[in-house]
């Protein structure tokens, strides 16, 4: 009983300094690089829609990720659910990831979410129509220093629009 008391106690503390802000830490909106005043909407980004990504492993195993998006430049991502997306999944305000987007030339999007696990801020580039979008490059920047660029990584990310009934807001805390 005590090893188990220890293991325990091991875990939790291994856990906590895994990122400078703690494992499950929400940034503010003050801290993402993409700022809601320099928002750019588009028509074509459905904010009564979700967009969907689904792997499946070697092994038979789905995994599904969903982007939904706000009219005013936020986004909540569900990364890894191993059941198909629901409305309910849509409408979750307190779990998964917030972040922020923009729209640039005709086709661009860039989104910004923070990575919990290894402490910094996330870039997706990427290219949409009105089936779905297309991530092609990602980027990173550290927490503590909005200027520097940790490097970019080709990525091959499709997610596709799905209609959804979404009844909640999307507000990242002040």
């Amino acid at each position: 009983m005590k090893n188990i008391y220890i293991l325990v106690i091991g875990l939790f503390v291994l856990i906590s300094c895994i990122s400078k802000k703690g494992v499950f830490y929400q940034p503010k909106s003050n801290e993402f690089k993409l700022k809601s005043n320099k928002f750019n909407y588009n028509k074509l980004i459905d904010t009564t829609a979700v967009y969907i990504n689904k792997r499946t492993a070697s092994d038979g195993v789905s995994l599904y990720r969903m982007i939904r998006f706000s009219n005013y430049g936020n986004i909540y991502f569900l990364n890894g659910s191993l059941n198909p997306i629901t409305v309910f999944d849509a409408n979750l305000a307190n779990v998964g990831i917030y972040g922020k987007y923009t729209t640039y030339d005709r086709d661009k999007i860039k989104i910004e979410f923070y990575n919990s696990t290894y402490g910094f801020f996330v870039f997706w580039y990427g290219s949409y129509d009105n089936e779905g979008i297309y991530f092609e490059k990602e980027g990173t920047r550290k927490f503590h220093d909005p200027n520097t660029k940790l490097g970019y990584d080709k990525t091959d990310s499709y997610y596709t629009k799905k209609p959804m009934n979404i009844y909640t807001e999307l507000k990242i805390p002040k």
